[in-house]
């Protein structure tokens, strides 16, 4: 290794088996995308419609179940908004949970693939 003016020359150890994946641009770019998944954002955007709608869609349920009270738009807003947000946050949720489980399964080919020996000499 040469090294420029000026420098100090630097040593550094190696541990005895130092393990390094050479992967295609294509696979550093199907993990590069892996942690940027639009539905895991849409999933927990739902969660917090989801419970910012709880209280009053409960509140408009009860007014449904006990005729006591008439159902005002309110109400009927806050259901279809608290049920929409449940239905997104359910089908949204199932499809984050089954793309993470290709993460290991990606990372898992790449390391089971045939290892070559390098040994660096002086």
């Amino acid at each position: 290794m040469v090294m420029p003016a000026g420098m100090n020359a630097a040593e550094v150890t190696l541990p005895g088996l130092y393990l390094c994946h050479y992967i295609t641009d294509e696979q550093l770019e199907t993990l590069g995308t892996m942690e940027q998944e639009p539905v895991r954002e849409i999933c927990l955007a739902a969660i917090g419609v989801f419970f910012g709608s709880l209280v009053p869609a409960l509140v408009g349920l009860w007014h449904f179940v006990k005729a006591t009270h008439a159902v005002t738009g309110g109400d009927m807003l806050s259901m279809l908004i608290a049920f929409t947000a449940a239905g997104v946050m359910s089908v949204s949720g199932y499809l984050w949970k089954v793309r993470m489980k290709g993460r290991p399964r990606f990372i898992d080919n790449i390391r089971a693939r045939p290892k070559v020996r390098v040994v660096l000499s002086e």
